[in-house]
């Protein structure tokens, strides 16, 4: 089985990936010395009502041990691929992979770099778990994403 991740910089909530299929590890937003869990503790609304406020918000990647911890649990079901925000745009990527060296695997964890975020993002994801679901390999998948992210540049 193959468990795909993601973080909700591709606009998916946690819960609606639980629906789907996949999971999502919610960003950090921080603003007046607060940290929410991104489209789960608040959304777009809430943030914008904030800025209203006189907030200056910013974002962080998701905690490292919430990535080990779902890594270590997906990973001994099966193999597990992150797709992760753009590098150079967040820290996600980098978190990613020093969460997955930090944890003995039974399957492989692939993190991959969508190079983008938000709608793009995406549908990278989508387009994974559409080829999960057909039964794709993982080295497929990655494949697929790196030729889709090819002819969307």
């Amino acid at each position: 089985m193959l468990s795909i991740i993601t973080d909700t910089s591709s606009l998916y909530t946690p819960e609606q990936a639980k629906e789907l299929g996949f999971h999502v590890v919610p960003l950090h937003v921080l603003y007046n010395g607060i940290s929410k869990r991104d489209l789960v503790e608040i959304d777009g609304n809430g943030l914008l009502e904030e800025i209203k406020n006189g907030a200056v918000p910013s974002s962080s990647q998701p905690s490292i041990g919430e990535k080990i911890d779902l890594y270590e649990q997906l990973s001994k079901l099966g193999a597990v691929l992150d797709i992760t925000m753009a590098q150079g745009l967040s820290g996600t990527y980098d978190s990613a992979l020093m969460a997955k060296e930090q944890i003995d695997t039974v399957y492989p964890v692939t993190v991959y770099n969508s190079m983008t975020l938000c709608g793009p993002q995406r549908a990278l994801v989508d387009l994974a778990f559409d080829q999960a679901k057909k039964g794709k390999t993982i080295e497929e998948i990655v494949s697929v994403l790196d030729q889709a992210s090819q002819t969307d540049s």
